[in-house]
């Protein structure tokens, strides 16, 4: 426990790191609290910490749901809160204009003033964030005491179903979800947001992750999967990589490209970075037992140097 909990507090100044000085976006800093909360439920039984999973998860969608139908009777713009309650991002004072300014011409002091304000409506919504997270996260543990990767691993039938009934209902979830913000959409559909929502989620979840294991389990696409191994045994590196590099070129310190990539280049962008990110993942490791930031966090978390170069 002494060495678990000092994991999560290098996780969470990371995190704070990352989130004041780089990008206000952090989820490091919340996957520590997360982490820190699973050791109220380590003890408890498979049952009991299933039905906990479920409530925290559809627990989250209350208050959202609640807002919109609020909307829906007269207490608010209607799509304000529908749009609100969808995206669940923390509303700022300021302007886009003002944001867009700021990121793309601001100076230093500004665009840190800024990410500082961003940061702390970020955190004002850890009310609805957390509990949704830590649903999935008590999933995750109670999928992981279940062995329920290993029993899809073993069984292709299962898996190909589970794929199958999550794809369509992943599919239906987000075809209402488009369909519910056309404008030929009737109003009172908007309330309908939150509870689509909350189920397309999982579905998209489960159907990735069954997706993979049934390409896996094909000889003929393990060679093009296994690759991305190394991606992912440098996530925390990636991670903050993005960051450091999309701030440089969006923020005015760098390019000053920010508010001015559309989706056609964004998308370009996105498949450089990551490319970049996945070829340089293989060879680094090559080298290296672990990414640079995996093995500073494991140093600090064992209090010693770790051996970092590869036999």
């Amino acid at each position: 426990l002494p060495l678990y909990r000092r994991r999560l507090l290098f996780l969470m100044m990371f995190g704070l790191v990352h989130a004041f000085f780089i990008w206000w976006g952090d989820i490091l800093f919340f996957f520590g609290i997360l982490g820190f909360l699973l050791l109220l439920f380590r003890s408890c039984r498979q049952e009991i910490l299933l039905r906990w999973a479920i409530l925290f998860y559809f627990l989250s969608f209350v208050w959202p749901e609640t807002a919109a139908i609020m909307s829906l009777l007269g207490a608010g713009s209607p799509a304000d809160a529908a749009a609100n309650a969808a995206t669940n991002l923390p509303a700022v004072a300021d302007s886009v204009d003002t944001v867009v300014r700021i990121y793309a011409q601001g100076s230093l002091p500004e665009i840190i003033q800024q990410r500082a304000r961003e940061v702390l409506a970020f955190y004002s919504f850890a009310g609805i964030e957390i509990p949704r997270k830590f649903g999935i996260f008590l999933l995750g543990f109670y999928a992981a005491r279940q062995g329920s990767l290993q029993t899809i691993l073993k069984d292709r039938r299962l898996a190909v179903r589970l794929a199958k009934w999550a794809l369509i209902t992943a599919a239906i979830g987000t075809v209402t979800l488009q369909y519910i913000y056309l404008p030929v959409a009737p109003e009172w559909m908007r309330a309908l947001v939150q509870p689509v929502t909350a189920v397309t989620r999982p579905a998209l979840i489960t159907f990735y992750v069954t997706a993979v294991i049934i390409l896996f389990q094909n000889r003929k696409f393990q060679g093009w999967l296994r690759p991305f191994a190394a991606v992912g045994r440098m996530s925390l590196s990636n991670y903050l990589f993005q960051s450091v590099v999309c701030t440089g070129i969006y923020y005015s310190y760098g390019l000053g490209w920010y508010g001015k990539i559309g989706p056609t280049y964004g998308l370009a962008m996105t498949l450089a970075i990551f490319g970049s990110q996945f070829l340089f993942s293989i060879r680094w490791l090559q080298k290296f037992r672990f990414g640079p930031m995996e093995w500073l966090w494991r140093s600090l978390t064992y209090g010693r140097l770790q051996p970092f170069v590869a036999r």
